[in-house]
């Protein structure tokens, strides 16, 4: 600790709770306490202890540089006693819980950060749904949903839309995803159901219904329509999370009532299959070849071709191989004109 003193481990979402886990498996004994003072009544001889500095908090505290300061010195206290015991250490400064719970994970097929509370943004969603007959739940998150519809009697356009659950069903092998919004002029319900297809291992959605009603004036406008998914789209192997940073979804039909745009900021859901409480691997709505990819392929393998071209000309280039004699015969060129 001494050598790596300003040295840091990755954050978890909560350390109290690890802490817990480690003490129910642990052989040696457990020591709480509250002063440096409290270490010499301890034997920490013979056998592996644990020990358990409660410091005073300082959120809430009127003067938390003082807090800070105080908590500093009983470390320190507390380190220089356990130094001169010669009782070799490993200290671990943490808190109970996290201040923000983040769900970022590596994946080797995303490559995007995941979904995370957006403790800022007052319409995001996260939803942990319970299902029966499984222990696994349903996890919902969006950071932002905006509704478009075009009519023959009016547009309507809400960027702020809060949504709430509205009787989600899932078991071992479907779920349906049911949501709603509502609001002084409107009022909005989403469904989609979901399966697993045993045969590819993914879960995909096979149906989906928008409903949306507004209000013109003393008109009230109602459409009750189908999103157009394309293939690909919200979709995921069976382990995984769908993820998308911005998603759009549209309703194209030819007589329909209005046609609805959906357009999801920070979508990310997994209907199936979630460990350790938390989203699993995200499968990212983005392409692996994206645009931006194909342009920087494309030019770099102009360059090379004309890098090639230019070294098989310089390649090509041949030296005289014949050349006067001044005992011999002269060298004659007979030009025609």
């Amino acid at each position: 600790m001494e050598d790596q003193f300003s040295a840091q481990i990755s954050s978890v979402m909560s350390p109290w709770s690890g802490l817990e886990n480690i003490m129910k498996d642990f052989e040696g004994k457990v020591h709480k306490v509250l002063e440096s003072a409290d270490l010499d009544k301890l034997n920490l001889g013979g056998q592996a202890n644990i020990i358990i500095v409660n410091l005073k908090p300082v959120q809430g505290s009127s003067n938390e540089g003082k807090v800070f300061s105080d908590n500093d010195e009983k470390m320190a206290e507390i380190t220089k006693q356990l130094t001169k015991r010669g009782i070799k250490y490993t200290a671990v400064y943490t808190g109970k819980t996290a201040t923000k719970t983040s769900n970022v994970q590596g994946s080797g097929v995303s490559r995007r950060l995941q979904a995370i509370d957006d403790v800022a943004n007052p319409n995001a969603t996260f939803m942990n749904i319970s299902c029966p007959g499984r222990s696994s739940p349903f996890f919902f998150y969006l950071r932002g949903l905006e509704i478009m519809a075009q009519s023959n009697e009016s547009n309507y356009n809400n960027k702020n839309i809060t949504l709430e659950d509205d009787g989600t069903t899932c078991d071992n092998d479907t779920a349906v995803l049911k949501l709603k919004a509502t609001g002084d002029d409107m009022k909005f319900n989403l469904e989609w159901s979901m399966l697993i297809d045993n045969i590819s291992e993914y879960w995909t959605i096979k149906e989906n219904m928008v409903f949306l009603e507004w209000k013109n004036g003393s008109k009230t406008v109602t459409a009750n329509e189908t999103l157009v998914i394309n293939p690909g789209d919200l979709m995921a192997p069976k382990h995984f999370s769908y993820h998308c940073s911005m998603h759009k979804i549209t309703t194209l039909r030819v007589n329909a009532t209005a046609n609805i745009t959906l357009m999801f900021d920070g979508l990310q859901f997994q209907p199936f299959m979630i460990m350790d409480n938390q989203f699993s691997d995200g499968w990212d709505c983005v392409v692996f070849f994206t645009p931006g990819i194909w342009m920087a392929l494309i030019s770099v393998s102009i360059m090379i071709l004309i890098v090639l071209y230019g070294l098989g000309m310089i390649a090509s280039l041949q030296t005289m191989d014949r050349y006067d004699d001044p005992k011999g015969k002269t060298i004659t060129v007979n030009v025609n004109e």
